[in-house]
């Protein structure tokens, strides 16, 4: 991987990793270019990171620090050093962020981070968007409830306990099997403010005043 530097004010290197839609990742650097043993500060422009179905979302960008003549780049309060110059690999941004993310989880979870690995992780708490992370990662619930429309925003239903809750068309979509006022069961995975965020498994229920 090669940063090059130009005599421009606001110096621009593109990193090698795409995202889905094969886009080059813009990575911006400040700094005086001729100044090869302080480090550049880069920012990062991704906040989406993904590994198979493990993923992490965060509140702003990543900053990078770059030493050109140590050949080495720093991911600012992440305790991550990576190689700038090894053309043989290249960096692969979601992994390594996804190792580190997960590493710390599971060290605070069984509270066995060490003095450093807390303040690390103090640090990368605050800009990941954690309140996700935990939905994402919470079991599904089951739940019923009454289909009652669809329209240009989502899927309307009313939820067993009478609490009214609008799925986006995505989520939602094996209630188009569903007639208005029919019941149902999913299994679901709530996200922020009980927001449905994921559902499987629906099924049919049979209307109890129906069969008495």
């Amino acid at each position: 991987m090669i940063f090059s530097s130009h005599s421009d004010a606001t110096p621009i290197a593109t990193c090698a990793r795409y995202e889905a839609d094969r886009a080059p990742i813009p990575i911006e650097v400040n700094g005086s270019p001729l100044d090869f043993d302080q480090p550049h500060e880069i920012s990062l422009q991704r906040r989406f990171f993904s590994v198979g179905n493990q993923r992490v979302s965060l509140e702003r960008d990543l900053m990078l620090e770059v030493y050109i003549n140590a050949g080495v780049v720093r991911i600012k309060d992440w305790g991550i050093k990576l190689s700038l110059y090894d053309e043989a690999q290249e960096i692969e941004w979601d992994r390594v962020i996804l190792r580190k993310f997960l590493d710390l989880y599971g060290k605070a979870e069984s509270g066995s981070l060490d003095e450093s690995e807390r303040e690390q992780w103090g640090s990368i708490i605050e800009q990941v968007d954690y309140q996700r992370f935990c939905a994402e990662r919470a079991p599904e619930i089951y739940i019923e409830g009454t289909y009652i429309g669809q329209d240009a925003k989502g899927w309307n239903v009313r939820l067993h306990d009478g609490t009214a809750r609008q799925i986006d068309l995505d989520t939602g979509a094996s209630l188009r099997l569903l007639e208005v006022g029919e019941r149902f069961g999913a299994m679901v995975r709530l996200g922020n403010h009980g927001s449905i965020i994921s559902m499987s498994n629906i099924s049919m229920l049979a209307d109890s005043e129906r069969i008495a």
